[in-house]
């Protein structure tokens, strides 16, 4: 899934919503990711105070 900038049709408008999209995708596959990560910090948390 490698977007590489203009390597679409030389259509200014296309390539910056393709940007948009992939930083889009990327930003939420970051948030997303974050928060696994927190719920398994709280979840080793929780077994180390019991």
């Amino acid at each position: 899934m490698a977007f590489v900038p203009g390597s679409c049709p030389r259509d200014p408008l296309t390539s910056s919503l393709m940007t948009r999209i992939m930083g889009e995708m990327f930003k939420d596959f970051e948030r997303r990711r974050e928060r696994e990560v927190e719920r398994k910090r709280d979840h080793t948390r929780k077994r180390q105070e019991v």
